[in-house]
């Protein structure tokens, strides 16, 4: 209900309706005749996340006073990146490079379970308007990641998924040996080309169940050059 201007709640357990709360902006009214599921169903939920905001809130204050705090924008497909510094049940408050410090709220994507001081990519998705699983979520971001990694300069790829920074790595290890075959210039541009269209293909399916990411990505080896190269 923080994320409504207005928001009105009836009580229909009677035969007319009710109005038992008003929020108008920031302030929000509990009318006086509000049977007892409100304070249970509503007000203390609501109380309880208002104090979750203001903890994380004194938490980004706390390391640098003036610094930008927003709340995250929960649009379909929006992702945010960067070290999340503390959490509550309720939300998780995330480091931003270019945003300072963003809020997310937990109750607006799929469970999951952060590691305080780890990096994290957090990713909103709605199928019809509901949450979907984490699965799909993560599918989402590794589609993004294998784009950035296909079509986007080294340098802003790597800024928007620094976790892409490995296969980079990867490619430059993997040119150096097509370097060092027998092959015209335009042969190993054809090459390199075919290993980068693989490894993004690689990254968009994700690790294999078993098998760790940087694994499934090494089948992106040069091939040998034929005997027409050699000679």
């Amino acid at each position: 209900m923080e994320h409504s201007d207005k928001a009105l709640i009836f009580d229909n357990s009677g035969t007319t309706p009710i109005r038992v709360v008003t929020k108008n902006g920031p302030d929000v009214v509990i009318e006086p005749n509000a049977p007892q599921w409100v304070e249970s169903q509503f007000a203390a939920p609501y109380r309880a996340r208002q104090a979750s905001l203001k903890q994380l809130d004194a938490v980004a204050k706390g390391s640098a006073p003036n610094i930008t705090i927003s709340e995250a924008a929960a649009q379909h497909g929006r992702s945010y990146r960067g070290k999340v510094v503390d959490q509550t049940a309720h939300h998780a408050l995330q480091e931003s490079e270019d945003r300072g410090f963003v809020i997310h709220d937990k109750a607006l994507g799929p469970k999951r379970d952060f590691d305080n001081g780890s990096y994290a990519q957090i990713t909103y998705a709605y199928d019809k308007g509901k949450i979907p699983a984490e699965e799909v979520v993560q599918r989402i971001e590794r589609e993004a990641r294998s784009k950035a990694f296909k079509e986007l300069p080294r340098q802003e790829a790597v800024k928007q998924h620094p976790e892409l920074q490995a296969n980079f790595a990867q490619l430059d290890a993997l040119k150096k040996q097509i370097q060092g075959q027998h092959l015209t210039a335009a042969e190993q541009a054809t090459v390199m080309d075919r290993l980068h269209e693989n490894m993004a293909r690689a990254i968009e399916r994700g690790p294999v169940p078993g098998q760790s990411a940087s694994t499934e990505t090494d089948k992106s080896t040069p091939p040998t050059p034929s005997k027409d190269h050699e000679r």
